[in-house]
């Protein structure tokens, strides 16, 4: 009887280790989570800033042609 009784008290802490364990790992999974959505939002972030940026350089290189164009055009003999 004592021998069942130790086993029990045994059991019963390893049980008590496992829960303990696995309340820890829930909570580092919780907290990866919670970066990995952080790392996610910045991740999308810049990737529209990257957008943003070569619109722009898009946009700067029609208006440079368009300005070396007319500049071409000029001529500062007209008569």
């Amino acid at each position: 009887m004592e021998k069942l009784l130790e086993m029990m008290a045994t059991s019963t802490i390893q049980l008590r280790d496992v829960a303990s364990n696995q309340n820890e790992l829930a909570s580092s999974l919780t907290e990866r989570s919670a970066q990995v959505e952080i790392l996610s939002a910045r991740s999308e972030d810049l990737e529209r800033r990257l957008k943003q940026e070569q619109e722009a350089r898009e946009y700067l290189a029609v208006e440079l042609n368009k300005a070396e164009g007319n500049f071409k055009h000029y001529s500062p003999f007209k008569s």
